[in-house]
């Protein structure tokens, strides 16, 4: 009875009611609110707005009321993800996730962080919770989909920002770690993690190092299986820390020197997960102290990348290991708590979250993939106090390069590679990260409390590590790699590096490069990986054979693009995967199918097999691949692009939640990113390009972004995808800076009225 109570709630959902933008425009509350005095908010036609306001406090407020009206359903279920209630949404099936997301306990610091806050950070934040809750208190109606999933909308606290914030934080290494431990369960996993960081510490860096920087390179009892619940749960989770981190992204800077227009450029391109509603939303704001337009994540009450009077700023993911696990099967327990976690349509669950000296013991999560009877600790610098909100209001404030690099001391989580340019000509990157004093890649995975003890007895953050500033050839690019090696070395789990070679490949293809030629880039979808990778492969096949299969033989013709029309590409992935399978069946070992992995050391793998079991793996692998593939012979047949809200993903009701599929090109390290596994069957990206920015300093108003999606998380708004055109076509939308623009070309206008 109560899941059809809550089916009938969620009607609204299931048949959304289709609302222009006067009635969502309407919906916001805009009387007796607690300003200073009035705020005016400028509207495009895709329902970005422009807050001018006489006073920080009111910009603050405006920002979470904005925030609240447009994204409440999406920032209401943001924090039960962040503080492991999803079952409170979702019912059982969510209790192992929420389960581990209670030991890795994103709002640990939370408590203490709100009490550090500086003054002006405090009332900056208040004032925006203050805001998100109006828009949540004032609602005419609660989201379409909180009868659905049982969400209350309840009061935000400034605690939940700081906690939400540290979800946004998460360490992408985590992801990596899991598949090592699982091999490690199953009795191996030390080839795994030998495999993994090899290729991690050979991952090519954005420039040389700076004089005198370090270098940190270096040559060269069986459990119980786990259950298809708990993988498919662990995957799940790993979806999610993966889709709502701040885990990928490219970014292109480059000097007056290579720009057409004799000022400098910057493109962003944040790699996220593709559902709707997106995880950024577009603002642009005038107060006192912050002029500026771009991307704010929602829960969040700054600027993550954008453009203000002095500069431009963007970021990728710097993949620093921000972490340890540690064998706590010795340390003491100093504290222990029950947590309750309740269930929708079922009993509720508690689970006992135990604390050592060095962290919490995320092993007691049923989901995590550690031996029987092991006590694992995670000592992650999310645990810490620290204060990355202050770093990005004072860089959102920056006016040079100089001062945006500055802006970083105290900041910790998640590890990023910060990139600005500035109206004078300067470029320039700062690994925006605090870490532990590694002076080597740890040896194993899960280290001894000594040795973790030793390394993080003293942490480094961007006060410690060298900046780069205006490298001698112009140019800043950056793709979740390394901004120089040094040592300590900031991660050992990098991807291979073809995001960075490919950019390097096309800036180096003119000298001076215009708006549109970054736009273009930004859409780009060959694989130098894959290209080399498939080029080795096909040349240990014997030619009689590569001659007797269309499959090799469009395999070997392919360019390493893959476009939708892209036959190649097809081949490649459906041989690829069939290849991985007849390998491991042949016996031969193979620690890991990670893409990194295959790509540097498969065709070593099978060069030193015997000949004729080599010719074996190859004959078995075309007779699976070579029917799928003349089933489903081009890119686009086999890869599509899944728009849908988060609740596309229920069973049943699911497919009601899409806005729209088609084929898209792309792959899992291509600049244009649309990431995908091994290749076993038509599959959908749910994973990559997201959002895009471009900004050219010769002008304010020069500022170009695009969302896949829209602006509104209102399921049946007419902005919930109004983008998704101008997505598809390679398009964007101009975002002037300047406030006479705005009010020129912004046709719509809302006062706000104390």
């Amino acid at each position: 009875m109560s899941a059809l109570l809550a089916l009938l709630g969620g009607c609204r959902a299931l048949f959304p009611r289709s609302v222009g933008t006067e009635d969502r425009l309407r919906s916001l509350p805009s009387e007796n609110l607690p300003l200073e005095g009035e705020v005016q908010i400028y509207w495009n036609d895709y329902l970005v707005p422009y807050v001018v306001a006489d006073s920080n406090r009111d910009l603050a407020f405006t920002l979470g009321l904005l925030h609240g009206h447009l994204r409440g359903g999406q920032l209401a279920a943001l924090r039960k993800i962040s503080q492991g209630r999803i079952a409170e949404m979702v019912g059982p099936v969510a209790t192992d996730i929420d389960a581990a997301l209670r030991h890795l306990d994103f709002g640990k610091a939370s408590p203490e962080i709100v009490d550090s806050l500086p003054p002006d950070t405090d009332r900056w934040l208040t004032a925006y919770v203050e805001g998100i809750n109006t828009a949540f208190a004032r609602a005419r109606r609660r989201p379409p989909e909180a009868g659905l999933l049982g969400l209350k909308m309840e009061p935000f606290s400034v605690a939940d920002v700081i906690t939400l914030g540290r979800l946004a934080g998460t360490d992408v290494n985590w992801l990596a770690a899991f598949d090592v431990l699982k091999e490690r369960r199953n009795g191996g996993g030390e080839e795994a993690y030998e495999a993994i960081l090899r290729t991690g510490i050979e991952a090519v860096p954005s420039v040389d190092p700076p004089p005198g920087v370090p270098s940190a390179r270096r040559d060269g009892g069986d459990p119980a299986p786990p259950t298809a619940r708990q993988e498919q749960a662990l995957q799940a989770l790993a979806s999610l820390l993966r889709g709502w981190s701040r885990s990928g992204s490219n970014t292109v800077a480059l000097a007056p020197s290579r720009s057409a227009d004799g000022a400098a450029l910057i493109a962003n391109d944040p790699h996220l997960g593709q559902r709707l509603p997106n995880f950024w939303m577009l603002v642009g704001m005038d107060s006192p102290d912050y002029h500026a337009v771009g991307m704010m994540i929602p829960g969040l009450p700054f600027l993550a990348l954008g453009r203000n009077e002095g500069i431009a700023w963007g970021g990728t993911n710097l993949r620093a290991a921000s972490s340890d696990f540690v064998d706590a099967g010795d340390l003491a327990v100093v504290a222990e708590r029950e947590e309750r976690i309740r269930v929708r349509f079922w009993k509720d669950r508690t689970v006992t979250v135990r604390e050592t000296a060095q962290g919490p013991i995320v092993s007691d999560a049923e989901l995590f993939p550690s031996r029987d009877g092991e006590d694992i600790a995670l000592r992650w610098t999310g645990h810490q106090v620290s204060d990355e909100i202050t770093a990005f209001l004072r860089a959102n404030r920056a006016r040079t390069v100089s001062e945006f690099l500055d802006s970083f001391e105290g900041y910790a989580v998640s590890g990023q590679n910060l990139v600005a340019v500035d109206t004078e000509g300067n470029l320039g990157l700062v690994p925006a990260v605090r870490l532990p004093d590694r002076r080597s890649p740890p040896s194993t995975l899960v280290r001894a409390p000594d040795e973790v003890q030793r390394d993080w007895r003293r942490l480094r953050d961007a006060r410690h590590w060298p900046r780069i500033l205006n490298p001698p050839d112009g140019v800043i690019v950056s793709a979740n790699n390394p901004p120089y090696d040094h040592n300590p070395a900031f991660g050992y789990f990098y991807n291979v590096s073809e995001r960075v070679q490919r950019l390097r490949e096309l800036l180096a293809e003119r000298r001076q490069w215009t708006v549109p030629e970054l736009m273009e880039l930004q859409t780009d979808t060959t694989s130098p990986a894959a290209r080399q990778l498939a080029a080795r492969l096909v040349a240990l096949v014997p030619a009689d054979t590569v001659a007797g299969s269309p499959l090799l033989g469009a395999v070997r013709a392919w360019d390493g693009d893959y476009a939708v029309d892209s036959r190649g590409a097809s081949a490649f992935e459906w041989w690829l995967a069939s290849l991985v399978d007849a390998y491991r069946e042949s016996g031969a070992t193979l620690p890991s199918a990670e893409w990194g992995f295959l790509a540097r050391q498969l065709p070593d793998r099978l060069a030193s097999l015997p000949e004729e079991e080599r010719a074996g793996i190859v004959e078995a692998s075309l007779r699976q691949a070579t029917p799928e593939w003349e089933e489903a012979p081009t890119w686009g047949e086999i890869h599509r692009l899944e728009v849908g809200y988060l609740l596309a993903n229920l069973p049943v009701l699911g497919n009601r939640f899409v806005v729209d599929s088609f084929p898209v090109g792309g792959s899992r390290e291509t600049v244009y990113k649309t990431a995908h596994g091994l290749v076993r069957e038509p599959h959908t990206s749910r994973y990559g390009s997201q959002s895009r920015h471009i900004s050219s300093m010769d002008d304010p108003d020069h500022n170009w972004f695009v969302l896949l999606g829209g602006q509104d998380g209102w399921i049946g708004s007419a902005h919930a995808a109004d983008q998704l055109p101008l997505w598809r076509e390679g398009e964007y939308l101009e975002f002037p800076l300047r406030r006479s623009t705005v009010e020129k070309t912004f046709p719509h206008r809302t006062t706000l009225r104390p």
